[in-house]
């Protein structure tokens, strides 16, 4: 662990280098994985279990230990904390002359996490559910309905808490979104 942290200290001087060579690990990990639908730039924990159907877009970043299930779009510069869960609705237990092991699962449903979006550690989200551009969950949550963009939402099941802007942050916020992102301006999550 000292010299991964020696080694990361020296690439940090070298903003370059430490790209390219992140840059090659990640696509060696896509390879290994078959995440065909993850942007260069997107990062994915060695711990964590991501469906191949996982559509990742540019900066974002899923830690240790994280489960994504199918049907999952993770937007630009979203983060998700260790340990999220993002996955299916459970076994389908209404037929009572059928095991539950046996009654199957409704329909996949399409999880869109918009762009600048932060989900805690711990945090669960039921699949459908939409969670909008620059919303945070708290860790721990669970989430079963949409988040609209820009709240903060905790708890079980998850509820609003506050907004995470006033309306002028927001509309600076949003502007920042719309520009390309340049490589060397956002810092590294890890």
């Amino acid at each position: 662990m000292l010299i991964a942290n020696s080694i990361r200290k020296v690439l940090h001087r070298h903003e370059g280098l430490y790209r390219t060579s992140r840059r090659a690990l990640m696509r060696i990990r896509r390879w290994r994985r078959g995440l065909k639908h993850a942007h260069p730039d997107a990062y994915v924990s060695p711990s964590a279990l991501v469906h191949p159907s996982t559509e990742m877009l540019e900066f974002s970043f899923v830690n240790r230990e994280c489960v994504v299930e199918a049907g999952v779009t993770i937007g630009r510069y979203t983060m998700l904390a260790s340990r999220v869960s993002i996955i299916q609705p459970g076994h389908d237990y209404s037929d009572p002359s059928t095991p539950i092991i046996f009654a199957g699962r409704p329909p996949l449903q399409k999880t869109v996490i918009g762009d600048d979006a932060w989900i805690g550690f711990g945090a669960t989200i039921v699949a459908g559910v939409q969670i909008g551009d620059g919303a945070i969950v708290a860790a721990g949550a669970v989430v079963v309905r949409d988040v609209p963009a820009y709240e903060i939402h905790a708890g079980v099941p998850a509820k609003k808490i506050k907004d995470r802007f006033n309306d002028e942050q927001r509309r600076e916020h949003e502007a920042m979104l719309e520009k390309p992102a340049e490589a060397g301006r956002f810092c590294d999550p890890i």
